[in-house]
């Protein structure tokens, strides 16, 4: 037996629409826009006419099978990077997310909702700016590849926020803070799980960010440090070696000057890498990776002031070399293992001439 709500609108000349919608449709919309104060007002904003009397069937529907609710969908999402209420756009903004997240097989709606939720990431409001940073995330998920004309404008604001919120000073309200960060990796999480083949072009920033971020390597910030390890493993695992290898050996540098937390996150990134490495790209990366693995040994003996706990470093370092033995040939670790004796005793020379001149 089928259970039936209806909603009217008793002023109307126009004569009345019927609309069958899923339940959860009708109750999603209808719940987020008009259970707050003043948000009644955002159909009257946005010009549209909502469906006049709604039967709502215990059966759920697609939204994109009536083009009025699609129309409805599209036009909130636009409402978005225009000036107007705040309250009216979070509320407009929240609707796009939820229904993404539960009604993900409407491509065609979503596609089109993805530019103005993507436009509004550069709001002046930072509750607006927040709210479409994870909107996007929600988009992503859903349309998968479908989102790629929209990545170039997506990976721009992801990253100059990023930028941004890394820059400013610590006076912020420090939950504020980390809930926008953390939208920024639930962001970043879709992007790199449904798009991770089409990052190429961005991925010395992402790294650089996941590896050098400080919201993003602090210990005392657990929230988002494991959200951010789940987007430092998903690089790892969606995107190939000789891609992604490249951009982390540059960022090494950077990531020294920055801190041990930088240095650690690197070789902690790279075990992933090597964990998941086919044993036909071994041979063309353990050279570079046991090079990489030479300098940073060499941090104690050159003991630079950004490097306050080398242990936890070497620590990193040790378990990366140890996962990448593993999947060496001989004729492989050879020419490795000599290097290392060579670097071995060269370090020794120079730390013997390094104690003789602090003698004096």
């Amino acid at each position: 037996m089928e259970k039936s709500t209806m909603i009217s609108q008793p002023k109307c000349s126009e004569s009345k629409t019927k609309l069958i919608l899923g339940r959860e449709t009708i109750w999603m919309i209808l719940g987020v826009l008009f259970s707050g104060p003043g948000l009644t007002g955002l159909r009257m904003e946005l010009g549209i006419r909502f469906p006049y009397s709604v039967h709502v069937q215990a059966q759920p529907h697609v939204i994109g099978s009536n083009a009025k609710c699609a129309d409805f969908v599209v036009s909130m999402a636009a409402a978005v990077p225009v000036r107007g209420d705040s309250s009216l756009k979070l509320s407009a903004v929240a609707t796009v997310e939820v229904l993404a997240q539960n009604f993900s097989s409407n491509y065609s709606v979503f596609s089109m909702c993805l530019p103005y939720i993507t436009g509004g990431m550069n709001s002046d409001s930072m509750a607006i700016s927040y709210s479409c940073i994870r909107t996007t995330g929600a988009l992503v998920n859903v349309l998968g590849p479908r989102a790629f004309a929209e990545l170039p404008r997506i990976m721009k604001n992801v990253i100059k926020i990023s930028h941004e919120m890394s820059s400013r000073v610590g006076d912020d309200n420090s939950s504020s803070r980390e809930s926008f960060m953390h939208s920024i990796l639930v962001a970043l999480e879709a992007i790199v799980d449904k798009l991770g083949g089409f990052l190429n072009p961005y991925l010395e920033e992402v790294t650089r960010l996941m590896v050098i971020g400080p919201d993003y390597i602090a210990e005392s910030k657990p929230k988002l440090k494991l959200k951010a390890d789940i987007v430092r493993r998903l690089l790892s695992e969606k995107i190939p070696v000789r891609i992604a290898l490249p951009p982390l050996l540059k960022v090494y540098s950077d990531a020294v000057e920055s801190g041990d937390s930088s240095v650690a996150t690197t070789f902690e990134m790279l075990l992933s890498l090597i964990e998941l490495m086919p044993n036909t790209s071994v041979g063309g990366n353990c050279g570079k990776i046991f090079e990489l693995r030479l300098r940073a040994l060499d941090l104690r003996r050159q003991r630079p002031v950004s490097i306050k706990n080398i242990n936890i470093v070497e620590t990193s370092i040790v378990k990366a070399t140890a996962s990448l033995t593993i999947k060496l040939t001989e004729s492989m670790f050879k020419p490795l293992f000599i290097s290392s004796i060579d670097w071995e005793e060269f370090s020794n020379e120079g730390a013997s001439v390094l104690e003789t001149f602090q003698l004096f």
